[in-house]
């Protein structure tokens, strides 16, 4: 939820996973759960770093809320393909950020 990523700055690692993790649990698939549980807690603090750009948090909640309804409406396929390009996305701003750190 928006709200609550906007009013818990530090909370917001936790809050990804808990929405990531919510698309997954359902499939009944324990030990992919557990894994992809782990690489978020691993994750998490680039969560806060990649969100720091002006317009990161906008494009994240709007990303977020077309997964959600993907999901939803059962567009499996569709939403996967998002997760994929929505995670291919912040890797590459997140590499072009910290290239940009080392050069300041």
């Amino acid at each position: 939820d928006r709200a609550a990523a906007e009013d818990n700055k530090s909370e917001v690692g936790k809050l990804n996973r808990a929405f990531h993790l919510s698309l997954v649990r359902p499939l009944g698939r324990q030990v992919t759960l557990q894994i992809i549980e782990r690489l978020n807690i691993i994750a998490e603090r680039y969560v806060s770093k990649h969100l720091e750009p002006a317009g990161r948090d906008d494009r994240a909640h709007q990303e977020h809320s077309t997964l959600l309804d993907l999901w939803m409406r059962g567009k499996g396929e569709e939403a996967s393909e998002l997760m994929h390009a929505h995670i291919a996305e912040t890797l590459y701003d997140l590499r072009k950020e910290f290239e940009n750190d080392k050069r300041a």
